[in-house]
């Protein structure tokens, strides 16, 4: 399993490709440790980060639900 913390590129950095290094390096890192899947969570209302996942290969599998305490 690989769990993993992301935070989004700041409007001076879009565009230069760091976010998808970033992705790229963690999926490579998660197959060389022997995982199996790799899964991230996005907001939503986020539809542009949607796309840029879908170009890097992830799927829309579900939608999640929670409760704040």
């Amino acid at each position: 399993m690989s769990i993993r913390r992301a935070t989004e590129a700041g409007d001076d950095s879009r565009g230069q490709r760091h976010g998808e290094a970033l992705i790229e390096q963690a999926v490579e890192e998660a197959r060389q440790a022997g995982c199996y899947k790799e899964s991230l969570t996005s907001n939503k209302r986020r539809s542009e980060a949607h796309r840029f996942y879908e170009r890097l290969g992830f799927m829309q599998t579900h939608e999640a639900f929670r409760i704040d305490l």
